[in-house]
């Protein structure tokens, strides 16, 4: 894919929204907690402090991914690294794809909440081809061995 797209997020941007990657990472782990109740994976219940402590990590670090995107002015690092990484990891962790299909969504949505209908347009060119991405993979197909 590697989509070549160019960054038009002022670096006020970036220094405005970089502080709030923990918030941001919470808010979206709240929502996931009151949409998927009873979800449990391989360590443990979504309730627990140590798959809050890991999603709200997790976020943060796809937070990061999605900030590098916009500097580079492509997905490709999404594309190489972060979507194999997925692919790989959470397969055997017992978390089902669609919660991460969900994820990117909700976290989306909280980012759109911090940036202006202008930083908005532009944030969007770079997050729907990622959630396009995430939506055509599928972690049954890929080969562990």
């Amino acid at each position: 894919m590697s989509l070549k797209l160019r960054p038009h997020l002022s670096g006020d941007c970036y220094t405005k929204l970089l502080p709030e990657t923990d918030a941001i990472a919470t808010a979206v782990y709240q929502r996931a907690l009151r949409t998927y109740p009873n979800h449990i994976s391989r360590q443990g219940r979504i309730q627990s402090d140590a798959v809050q402590t890991s999603s709200i990590r997790d976020l943060s670090m796809f937070q990061t991914y999605i900030w590098l995107s916009l500097l580079e002015g492509n997905i490709s690092v999404v594309e190489n690294e972060l979507l194999p990484l997925c692919l790989l990891v959470l397969p055997c962790s017992n978390v089902r794809w669609q919660f991460v299909q969900h994820g990117i969504q909700w976290l989306a949505d909280e980012i759109h909440l911090h940036l202006t209908s202008q930083e908005t347009l532009m944030f969007s060119s770079y997050v729907k081809p990622i959630q396009r991405l995430f939506e055509r993979s599928n972690p049954e197909q890929v080969d562990l061995e």
